[in-house]
C-alpha cells in the first residue's frame, strides 16, 4: 500500500519548495553584504574626509604656533640691530604685522614696570603672535641681556665719581684703575697698575702711577637698580630683627652663611643669596664667612666692615657683597682662624678648598673675593686695609683718611663669562624654562 508521504509527486514538490528557500536565503544574504559592505565604505570615506579635516587643523595649528616662536625670533632680531630699541619701543604695544608667506606675524614686549625706555639692563618678556584669517597662535619667553659684559668689570677697581688719594694712600692692582671722574694722588700716595680716567690725572709731588696712565676714557657701563632687582628676586630675606644688637648697632658676627647654613632664621637658599633690609639701623660685620651673595639695602648712616671677614660667592662669578648704600672698610688684611672666633666656618655643607670638618683650627684670608659692588659710597677709614679677588666698584669713594690701602687681584674671568645682570642688553637672550603658550593677546 502506497502512503500519501511517501508519493513520488509530492517528494519532487518538496525538493522543489526547499530549493526555491534557500535560493531566497542567499539573496537576502548577498542584498545584506552588499548593504554592509556600501555602509562600510562610506564610513570609510567619512572618516578619511574626518582625519583629513582634522590633519588640516593640526597641520595648520602646528603652521601658526612654528609661526608665532618666528615671531619671538623676528622680536629678538629687531632688538639686536637696533641700539635704542627701549626708546622706540612701548610696553604692551604690539608691532606688525610682518608678512611669512600668508601668514602675518606680530610681537609685543613687556617690562615688569611697563616702561621699557626706564629698563635698562633689565629683562623682558617677548610675545610673539601668528594670524592667518580668523585663526591665531601666540607664545611667549622671558628674555635676559646677552650682550657684552658691562665694561666696569674690565678693570680691577673702578668708582664712578672721583678717586682721591690722600697721604701714603697705596692702591695695589694686577688691572687697571678707572675714574669716571678725576684720579688725584696727594704727597707719597701710590697706584702700582695702570690708571685710566674720563677726565684728568694728577699726580702730585712724592705720589707716582708705577703703570701707564690715560685721560679722556671711553664711560663705562656700570649697571643700575635692575641689578639688584634680579637678586632680591631670587635672594631668601633675613630679617634686621634677627640680627643681635649692642649698644644700638646690629650685629653680623661669629657666624657662618651659605646655602646650608642661615644663622639668622631657619629658611636657606639654594644659592646662597640673602638679603637684609636695615631699615636705616647700623651694622657691623665681623669675624665671619660668608659663602654666597649678601645684599644689604636701607643702611644706616654708619655701616662697617670690620676685621676677619672672608666673602666668597656660592655660584661662580657671583657678586659676593651687593651694597645698596654707604659703607665703611676698617678692615685689616692677612689671616685669621676659626680658634680666633671660636667658630667652625667649613663644617658639612660648606667646604672651605674642597674640605669639611668639625674642628676650629683651620686658617682663613680676610678678604672679597669676586664682585664687590656698591650703589653708594665706600669709605676707607684710618689704616683701612681692603683686600679684594675679582672686582672692586663703588659709584663714589671717601678716602679722606690717611694710609689706607686697597689691593686687588683681578680677575678676567669675571667679564669673560659676567654673572646674570652684567651684561649689556644690545643682545637679549631667551632665559631657558620661561617659554610658554599664551591666549592671543
Amino acid at each position: 500500500m502506497i502512503t500519501i508521504d511517501n508519493h513520488p509527486i509530492r517528494k519532487l514538490r518538496a525538493r522543489r519548495q526547499r530549493h526555491r528557500r534557500r535560493q531566497g536565503y542567499v539573496y537576502i544574504v548577498v542584498i545584506m553584504t552588499a548593504i554592509i559592505v556600501s555602509a562600510l565604505a562610506m564610513s570609510s570615506v567619512w572618516i578619511a574626509r574626518k582625519h583629513s579635516l582634522e590633519q588640516t587643523a593640526a597641520d595648520e595649528a602646528y603652521e601658526l604656533a612654528s609661526a608665532a616662536d618666528s615671531a619671538i625670533e623676528l622680536a629678538l632680531a629687531r632688538i639686536a640691530a637696533d641700539a635704542n630699541w627701549r626708546t622706540t619701543h612701548v610696553h604692551n604695544t604690539e608691532y606688525g604685522p610682518f608678512a611669512l608667506g600668508d601668514v602675518s606675524l606680530y610681537y609685543r614686549l613687556l617690562d615688569p614696570s611697563n616702561d621699557i625706555g626706564n629698563g635698562r639692563l633689565r629683562d623682558v618678556t617677548v610675545i610673539g603672535i601668528a594670524k592667518r584669517g580668523s585663526a591665531s597662535c601666540a607664545a611667549q619667553v622671558t628674555a635676559t641681556p646677552a650682550g657684552e659684559a658691562l665694561t666696569f668689570l674690565n678693570y680691577a677697581a673702578s668708582v664712578y665719581g672721583n678717586i682721591d688719594m690722600p697721604y701714603r694712600t697705596t692702591w695695589t692692582t694686577t688691572g687697571a684703575v678707572y675714574s669716571m671722574g678725576n684720579i688725584v694722588l696727594d704727597y707719597q700716595s701710590s697706584i702700582s697698575g695702570t690708571a685710566h680716567a674720563k677726565n684728568q690725572i694728577t699726580v702730585n709731588s712724592g705720589a707716582y702711577i708705577r703703570g701707564t696712565s690715560a685721560t679722556n676714557q671711553p664711560t663705562i657701563s656700570v649697571g643700575n637698580q635692575s641689578l639688584i632687582e634680579r637678586y632680591i628676586a631670587e635672594a631668601t630675606s633675613i630679617s634686621v630683627s634677627s640680627l643681635p644688637i649692642s649698644s644700638g648697632r646690629r650685629k653680623f658676627t661669629n657666624c657662618l652663611l651659605s646655602p646650608n647654613h642661615n644663622p639668622f632664621g631657619t629658611e636657606l637658599n639654594p644659592k646662597g643669596v640673602y638679603e637684609i633690609n636695615l631699615n636705616g639701623a647700623n651694622l657691623d660685620i665681623s669675624n665671619c664667612r660668608i659663602l654666597g651673595t649678601l645684599i644689604l639695602r636701607n643702611l644706616g648712616s654708619d655701616c662697617r666692615i670690620w676685621t676677619n671677614v672672608l666673602a666668597q660667592p656660592a655660584v661662580t662669578n657671583y657678586p659676593s657683597l651687593y651694597v645698596d648704600g654707604d659703607i665703611e672698610f676698617e678692615s685689616r688684611w692677612g689671616n685669621f682662624t676659626e680658634a680666633d672666633i671660636g667658630v667652625n666656618l667649613n663644617p658639612t655643607g660648606a667646604p672651605y678648598q674642597g674640605q669639611t670638618n668639625s674642628t676650629q683650627t683651620d686658617i682663613y684670608p680676610a678678604r672679597i673675593e669676586g664682585i664687590y659692588y656698591c650703589r653708594g659710597e665706600t669709605e676707607f677709614n684710618a689704616n683701612a686695609q681692603v683686600d679684594v679677588q675679582g672686582v672692586f666698584y663703588s659709584i663714589s669713594l671717601l678716602a679722606s683718611q690717611t694710609q689706607t690701602s686697597l689691593r686687588v687681584t683681578y680677575n678676567s674671568d669675571i667679564a669673560a663669562n659676567p654673572p646674570p645682570g652684567f651684561r649689556q642688553d644690545t643682545i637679549m637672550r631667551p632665559v631657558q624654562g620661561t617659554y610658554r603658550r599664551i591666549a592671543t593677546p
